[in-house]
C-alpha cells in the first residue's frame, strides 16, 4: 500500500510558491500537500521534518523512566510504540513504556506489570513559531496517514491468511 499524500509545511507567505510547484490545498486539515509520496526538487523545501523531537524531550522522558526504577541503557524511543523493559535490575522485562510527541504536549506512559500500575508522564508544550507549527501539523497528519494504512495492511494481511485457513480446514 502506497502513501497518496504527503502533507507539507508551508507558511502561509509561501503558499503561492508552493501552489505554483504543485502543491494542493486540502481544505479539511486545513494543510498544503502533494499528490505523491515522492516529492519534487520543487516541493522538498516544504517536507515537514522529524526536528520537533528535540533532545530535551527524551531526555526528560528518560529522567522520568529512571526515576521509576527502569533500567535503560541508551535513549527512550519516542514514537508511540510500547517498548518491553526491565525494573530494578531485573532480568526478564517486567513494564514497558510508551511516549508520543506529534506536535501537542509531549506525553507517556509507563505500565507496571507487578501489581499492574500504569504512570502518566506529561512533558511541556514547547512554545512554537506559526511557521513551526504548520511544520508539526503536517508531520502529524502524515504520521496518521502513514499508520492508517499500516493498519489496513496488517487487516488485509490476517484477513487472506483467516480465509486461507478457513478454505483449507
Amino acid at each position: 500500500m502506497t502513501i497518496s499524500k504527503t502533507y507539507l509545511a508551508v507558511p502561509y507567505s509561501e503558499h503561492k510558491d508552493a501552489k505554483k510547484a504543485g502543491a494542493q490545498w486540502d481544505g479539511t486539515k486545513k494543510l498544503w500537500y502533494a499528490e505523491t509520496p515522492k516529492l519534487t526538487p520543487e516541493l522538498q523545501r516544504w517536507e515537514p521534518s522529524r526536528s520537533n523531537q528535540s533532545a530535551n524531550l527524551v531526555a526528560d522522558f528518560g529522567a522520568f523512566l529512571k526515576s521509576n526504577g527502569v533500567d535503560l541503557d541508551r535513549d527512550p524511543v519516542v514514537d508511540g510504540q510500547w517498548r518491553r523493559v526491565s525494573i530494578n535490575g531485573e532480568k526478564k522485562p517486567n513494564a514497558s513504556y510508551r511516549a508520543f510527541d506529534d506536535g501537542g504536549i509531549p506525553n507517556g506512559q509507563l505500565h507496571i506489570y507487578k501489581g499492574d500500575q500504569t504512570i502518566a508522564w506529561r512533558g511541556n508544550a514547547p512554545n512554537l513559531t506559526p511557521e513551526q507549527k504548520e511544520a508539526v501539523q503536517a508531520q502529524a497528519e502524515h504520521n496518521r496517514l502513514v499508520k492508517t494504512q499500516e493498519l489496513a495492511q496488517k487487516r488485509e494481511t490476517a484477513a487472506k491468511k483467516a480465509y486461507g485457513i478457513w478454505k483449507n480446514a
